[in-house]
């Protein structure tokens, strides 16, 4: 996979597929074609995905 991607290492693609390292914005559209798959970035990028709300409950005061 490093190769067809164009990686220097095998290692620079283990820390990618790990988390260690973000995949860069131009190895994405690679790595989707080697794998067959699509990006659908109409959904992606879609205003009706909705982002979670959190409940942040507020600090205590020292005393």
């Amino acid at each position: 996979m490093a190769d067809m991607l164009g990686l220097d290492s095998k290692s620079s693609y283990s820390k990618r597929e790990n988390g260690d390292t973000n995949f860069k914005s131009n190895e994405v559209p690679a790595l989707a074609e080697i794998l067959g798959l699509e990006i659908d970035f109409k959904n992606f990028f879609s205003k009706s995905l909705r982002k979670k709300k959190l409940s942040v409950k507020p600090k205590e005061s020292a005393k």
